[in-house]
């Protein structure tokens, strides 16, 4: 039997992998704010990530015409929400799912 590969799952797709440590800090508004900048889709994210429809709905009042201000509150729900289990980790775990390593690519490069 092989051992378990060390690292992220995604760690082939990307050009640096960061340190184990850094993956398991929570993220920073400044790290979120970038790289709602590259999400396309935030309700499928939003959904990955444990916001429920209500959740999602008053996102989509409170921005009803800019998708990115959408996307940058969705992200600040997460953050808010889950504290300090709103990781690093779990948003590229949540990426990788949704085989986007492009923004996962964003994220490392934050870090």
């Amino acid at each position: 039997e092989r051992p378990m590969a060390e690292g992220p799952p995604w760690k082939d797709h990307v050009t640096q992998v960061p340190p184990e440590d850094a993956l398991d800090q929570p993220c920073t508004d400044q790290v979120l704010n970038d790289i709602a900048l590259c999400v396309t889709d935030w309700q499928i994210v939003a959904a990955h990530l444990g916001l429920n429809p209500a959740e999602r709905m008053s996102i989509m009042s409170k921005h009803s015409h800019n998708p990115q201000m959408q996307t940058i509150a969705m992200l600040e729900k997460w953050k808010t929400k889950f504290g300090k289990a709103a990781t690093y980790r779990k948003l590229t775990d949540v990426f990788w799912k949704l085989e986007n390593c492009a923004v996962i690519e964003k994220i490392v490069q934050l870090l």
